[in-house]
């Protein structure tokens, strides 16, 4: 299915822009892009830094699964992304390397640095019991910020120089793919697997913070609703369905 895409030269953030268009009664779905944003927002309400040249998009989309069958988009999104990240160095001539992963719960990384995130947001739908869900991703291609305290890194730093416009393409094939897949939850068995196989390797020793209590040990993979599996330093498996994770090495 061809998804109309939005260009916008800056914007606030892409995520409440599209949120906003789905709500006013736009159709559904579509993408909308920018060449910046100014005031770009992450995960927990954290600042995005939104350099030119870099990825600013979200797609809007009408949902009439539960809100909890939702938030399985931000997995979807990851394994979209890498496919992305993929076919368009494939296009490039460039063979992207397997040092692009994903990081639960919504993190791309290079090695152990930050060079993308995804945010999944949702709102009451047009639709009497649906939902509207809104997912934006920010793709450090070019460029990445300097942050205290964290790893950062981009694409083209990592080796695989292409344009923001080749990504947003790829990426409108390969979510249009993963959404197929997951079909509103039905087939999220396989999205979990392909995230798997794009994710981290079993384990990777990290850190969960969930902001009330800290965990470390190894990765351990997720389980069948897509929580985080975690081999604590006694050896007792553990399961988080949220949490900031802290790569060892990432700060």
């Amino acid at each position: 299915m061809k998804v109309p895409i939005i260009h916008a030269r800056e914007t606030g953030s892409t995520n409440a822009d599209a949120m906003a268009r789905a709500q006013a009664g736009e159709p559904l779905p579509f993408w909308l892009s920018a060449e910046t944003q100014s005031a770009g927002k992450g995960r927990s309400g954290r600042a995005w830094v939104s350099g030119p040249g870099n990825l600013h998009a979200s797609l809007a989309l009408q949902l009439s699964c539960a809100p909890a069958i939702a938030s399985q988009l931000s997995l979807v999104a990851g394994v979209a992304v890498i496919d992305a990240i993929i076919s368009a160095g494939n296009q490039a001539g460039i063979s992207p390397a397997p040092q692009f992963r994903l990081k639960w719960p919504n993190d791309i990384v290079c090695g152990s640095a930050k060079c993308g995130g995804i945010l999944v947001e949702t709102s009451a739908g047009q639709a009497a019991g649906g939902l509207i869900a809104v997912i934006g991703v920010g793709v450090n291609v070019l460029s990445h910020p300097v942050i205290e305290g964290r790893k950062t890194s981009s694409l083209a730093a990592c080796g695989l120089a292409i344009s923001r416009d080749a990504l947003l393409h790829a990426l409108e094939g390969a979510m249009d793919s993963g959404l197929r897949l997951w079909n509103e939850g039905a087939g999220f068995d396989g999205v979990r697997q392909r995230w798997l196989m794009a994710g981290l390797a079993v384990g990777t020793q990290l850190t969960v913070n969930t902001g009330t209590a800290v965990a470390q040990g190894r990765f351990a993979g997720l389980d069948a609703d897509g929580a985080l599996l975690l081999t604590d330093l006694s050896g007792r498996r553990q399961r988080f369905t949220f949490g900031d994770v802290t790569l060892t090495g990432e700060l």
